[in-house]
């Protein structure tokens, strides 16, 4: 076969394939991981219900995750899982926005509190229990729960905002999601290593259960950003170019998709080229006539 029974032109369907699997595992990562943040929110709900609040304390020496605390993860978990799974309807897009906003509210609420040394009239409303963990009251929600829930809070609304689509809001949502997954998993650590934060002094501390939850629903906002921001976009797939072809041989007219190895090759009368053979990019397709031959490519 001769350069000149060849219609060549570049594509990037090896590109497009792979950012489908990629947006595709992103995708059902997300929704696991809110799933698994939404079932220990309401596994929280249920020990409070149930008046054993120590069930998934994790010991009587560590305080539970408070009642305000798991029905806001609860409230944005369901928001996140329902968005991702319906974006296209607009009034789930201002449901998401509005559940956002109601726990960036209530995280301020907490934070507000603790700053001038009140109690927040919503958790005295959800719960009245005086039980407590050494001096620390129980069934509140800690001032770095309130900050870190505020910060995945504002990541959600920002990737469902009406600049949502906006690469730089998108980038973002995914640094604020990630900073937000990263004290979650920090908090995680003192526990495993035996010192769980503020626990020696009067401020309450973060429950082990809600490090738990919060980890993986950040992880899904952050997922949901899209791997073309960092840090996932160090970990995209690298693009690669395809050819496509249409030959003919013995009169018969036969599509050809062709690798691009490095080198050239010629076997079983198919032309292998390389990327730069062509020398045109990869949006263009260019039609070999005649005795017209590539830039470094066969005769």
């Amino acid at each position: 076969m001769t350069s000149h029974q060849l219609d060549c032109q570049y594509s990037n369907d090896g590109t497009v394939a792979s950012k489908h699997r990629s947006a595709g595992g992103r995708h059902w990562s997300a929704q696991i991981c809110t799933a698994l943040a939404s079932t220990l929110a309401a596994l929280a709900l249920l020990g409070w219900a149930l008046d054993d609040w120590k069930m998934l304390a994790f010991g009587d020496q560590f305080v539970p995750m408070a009642p305000s605390t798991a029905w806001s993860i609860l409230l944005l978990g369901c928001s996140v899982l329902i968005s991702s799974q319906w974006p296209s309807y607009r009034w789930i897009g201002l449901l998401a926005r509005l559940a956002s906003i109601g726990v960036a509210l209530m995280s301020l609420e907490v934070l507000a509190q603790w700053l001038g040394g009140g109690q927040c009239a919503i958790e005295a409303w959800l719960t009245s229990s005086t039980d407590r963990v050494g001096s620390i009251p129980v069934g509140r929600m800690s001032p770095l729960t309130a900050a870190t829930l505020g910060l995945t809070a504002w990541a959600f609304f920002l990737s469902k905002s009406s600049l949502g689509h906006r690469r730089l809001t998108r980038q973002a949502a995914s640094l604020v999601a990630w900073a937000a997954f990263l004290f979650s998993m920090a908090v995680v650590v003192t526990y495993a290593t035996g010192v769980p934060l503020l626990y020696d002094t009067h401020t309450i501390p973060m429950a082990l259960l809600t490090a738990l939850s919060l980890a993986p629903l950040a992880s899904a906002i952050a997922l949901g950003a899209g791997d073309d921001v960092f840090p996932l976009c160090l970990l995209a797939p690298t693009p690669r170019i395809g050819v496509k072809a249409v030959g003919k041989l013995g009169g018969c007219r036969f599509p050809v998709d062709l690798p691009l190895p490095v080198g050239r090759h010629r076997y079983g009368g198919i032309l292998l080229f390389q990327a730069s053979s062509c020398g045109v990019p990869a949006r263009c397709a260019q039609r070999v006539v005649g005795n017209r031959r590539h830039e470094g490519g066969p005769d």
